[in-house]
């Protein structure tokens, strides 16, 4: 018998079979599964596209785990046309459980154990999960918190721009940067072009040049640190929150900012002396197959 583990957070979509033991049987990569776009015949076709991958394991295939972005935005309902629709696909004694993507990066990164997973990518939320509560701090989208994301450092950035054109002060070294990210030395012509229909993941690009920048530039380190204070403090707010401000608690982090681990870690493990901080290493899909096994387990077990 086999579970089913997918990864339906980010641009793609990754499935990975494995069986009891955990050994990975077969690894496929398909196009985006984003739940709060799909209408129910979009996603009847991307499961088939998922399942063909699969289909000589289809019938023993016990426990599918799903991780998807954006499902606190779903009702129950679609919810649960998602899960019998599998459930069809394969036999109806398997388990179906579709759950928020932050789970499949904290089982990845904790090997299966509660812990609090902060995703600082365009936008940064963190996630905590105790005795099989979920709890969560931000993601509420760019027009409500920004804080210690790609997007919230690449604003900050525009706004010293925006501050200096204000001031009639000469750019310095840092703004004439920003403004040459945009591909543009003219301040006008850059505001035009944020403006006009820029989406936050584009705007969050710039993130990538402010981190560069952070080694040599002391504006550019200001913002960093500004923004390692933010995810510092989502952690610590949910730590105090929802365990009880324990020490030594397993704390995972990922998304983009994280491929900047040498300039983002040790600001927070400054700022986080008590938390046991790790950079996700995994795949976020091998949390899904944690995942799964667990369920299947306690199953067995009568949990």
């Amino acid at each position: 018998m086999f579970v089913l583990g997918i990864d339906g957070g980010g641009s793609s979509t990754v499935a990975r079979l494995a069986d009891y033991a955990g050994n990975s049987i077969k690894t496929v990569q398909v196009g985006e599964i984003n739940s709060t776009m799909m209408n129910k015949d979009d996603w009847i076709q991307s499961c088939s596209s998922i399942l063909n991958h699969f289909e000589s394991y289809v019938d023993r295939i016990q426990c599918i785990f799903i991780g998807l972005s954006g499902i606190s935005r779903l009702k129950i309902e679609t919810i649960e046309f998602l899960k019998e629709d599998l459930k069809k696909r394969i036999h109806p004694d398997a388990e179906v459980f579709i759950v928020n993507d932050a789970v499949l990066g904290l089982y990845a990164g904790t090997g299966g154990e509660d812990g609090i997973v902060n995703i600082a990518g365009t936008g940064s939320q963190t996630f905590g999960l105790k005795n099989g509560v979920e709890f969560k701090i931000g993601g509420w989208g760019h027009k409500f918190d920004h804080t210690g994301s790609g997007y919230g450092i690449a604003i900050e950035g525009i706004k010293s721009v925006i501050t200096a054109y204000e001031n009639r002060s000469p750019f310095n070294y840092f703004e004439k940067a920003v403004m040459d990210a945009w591909g543009e030395d003219s301040f006008m012509e850059m505001m035009e072009k944020i403006n006009s229909g820029s989406s936050a993941k584009q705007i969050a690009q710039l993130s990538k040049t402010i981190c560069a920048l952070a080694t040599e530039d002391e504006q550019a380190r200001r913002i960093i640190d500004r923004a390692a204070h933010d995810i510092s403090d989502a952690i610590t707010r949910m730590s105090e929150a929802h365990f009880a401000g324990e020490k030594g608690v397993k704390v995972i982090l990922m998304g983009g900012l994280m491929n900047q681990q040498d300039l983002f870690l040790p600001l927070l493990e400054k700022k986080l002396p008590h938390a046991l901080l790790k950079v996700l290493d995994q795949e976020p899909v091998e949390g899904a197959v944690i995942a799964g096994l667990k369920a299947v387990k306690g199953s067995e077990n009568g949990d």
